[in-house]
């Protein structure tokens, strides 16, 4: 009984640890870009959702604990929780929150739709966090078109990579079960 008990929270454990690798390494993609720089983080966030439930959430909150700890896991190898409080930590808010729309989205049905609405809700979630957060220090309107105005095209692109990947997933998924 405590052998499985222990194999399971170990599964849990590295479940979680693959997670926050994952999202690092898609912080560490990066195009610097002034002050909110362009990274595949959302779509990492997305796949973590769909491969892991849950878990996948929980890698977003241990990634943002190991980043706020100082770790170097935010874009351009930073950490500290000043990030949070700062300028773009607005967005790291709404990763947690993209994390639980998106699971809620396609947790009991795996359809096209719900998965688009998924990524385009948590999307929308993350640019609007980002936004208000950044908006603290440079204004609305400076906020929109340094914060999100700049991302539409390349975010709308990466919706539709983070789709074709997660749909694919799912019909492969349950077209063999």
């Amino acid at each position: 009984m405590l052998a499985k008990s222990i194999e399971k929270n170990s599964s849990i454990v590295f479940t979680i640890t693959i997670g926050v690798i994952l999202l690092t390494i898609s912080s560490y993609l990066v195009i610097p870009w002034v002050p909110v720089p362009l990274t595949l983080q959302t779509n990492a966030i997305f796949i973590l959702s769909a491969l892991f439930g849950n878990l996948g959430i929980y890698s977003v909150m241990a990634y943002l604990v190991a980043g706020t700890l100082g770790l170097p896991v935010f874009a351009e190898a930073s950490g500290g929780a000043h990030i949070l409080f700062g300028a773009t930590g607005g967005y790291f808010l709404g990763f947690i929150l993209a994390s639980i729309i998106s699971n809620f989205c396609w947790e009991s049905q795996k359809h096209a739709v719900n998965v688009a609405m998924g990524i385009f809700l948590g999307t929308l979630v993350v640019f609007f966090t980002g936004w208000l957060q950044l908006s603290i220090f440079c204004g609305y309107k400076v906020a929109f078109e340094l914060g999100v105005q700049p991302f539409l095209l390349s975010e709308f692109i990466k919706m539709l990579l983070s789709f074709i990947m997660i749909y694919s997933y799912f019909k492969c998924q349950y077209s063999t079960n």
